[in-house]
């Protein structure tokens, strides 16, 4: 792995473990076994980095909620593709944690932050339509929009509800990188299953992979994978 590599993949580590506010470049530096020179050559201080971090995410969640890819999925394919995004998410839950504190630290930040929530929602409701038109999902009483919008409260904020409400190093099963995204992944069951028409194998293998913690990957043409 190539040193700006490294680095990324470092800080990375570093500020979902700790958050962005707790780490120093020092701090990176050391982790990496380089000199705070050295990271100095490949990124002008820890704002580099976090921008960094933010394109590189951003670019992957480009990648994914982008409509074209999603037209062909089915309502069988809906938990396994909402996954996905939570597993990318996850890959950068700094960015969600304190999400306030970060705008005011990198303004950028905002803008950013704002047309990925837009992004978010208007891909959801999307999806959410087409699968009430092929009649596997039911808008009864409420929108796409509204469902999305719920939809993207839970994908985007449960992290950051889980990291207030954990007392770390009290129960080891809840201060897992595992046990938040199932958990997230158990809200959206309990919000949006009920609205859905899956196949029995579906709704079978759906619930047993939640409490087994082992939903198999969704692979979608296109799609990379992780950092």
């Amino acid at each position: 792995m190539k040193t700006a590599q490294r680095i990324l993949s470092t800080s990375l580590a570093l500020f979902n473990d700790h958050g962005e506010a707790a780490i120093s470049s020092v701090d990176i530096a050391n982790e990496c076994d380089i000199s705070p020179g050295n990271l100095y050559y490949h990124f002008k201080g820890k704002e580099q980095l976090v921008m960094a971090l933010m394109k590189l995410h951003r670019q992957q969640m480009d990648e994914i909620l982008d409509k074209n890819k999603i037209a062909t999925l089915e309502i069988d394919e809906l938990f396994f593709y909402l996954f996905l995004v939570i597993q990318r998410i996850h890959l950068f839950r700094f960015l969600y944690r304190s999400p306030a504190d970060l705008m005011e630290k990198y303004p950028q930040h905002q803008q950013q932050y704002s047309r990925f929530l837009k992004q978010l929602n208007d891909t959801l409701s999307q999806l959410f339509t087409q699968c009430a038109n092929a009649g596997g999902f039911s808008l009864k009483d409420t929108s796409s929009a509204q469902i999305s919008t719920l939809t993207s409260l839970i994908i985007t904020q449960s992290c950051q509800y889980d990291h207030m409400i954990r007392v770390k190093g009290s129960n080891q099963e809840y201060d897992s990188s595992e046990y938040e995204q199932y958990h997230c992944l158990s809200l959206l069951i309990t919000a949006l299953l009920p609205r859905c028409s899956l196949s029995p194998n579906a709704a079978t293998a759906i619930v047993r992979a939640l409490e087994l913690h082992d939903l198999p990957s969704f692979n979608h043409k296109g799609w990379s994978q992780g950092i």
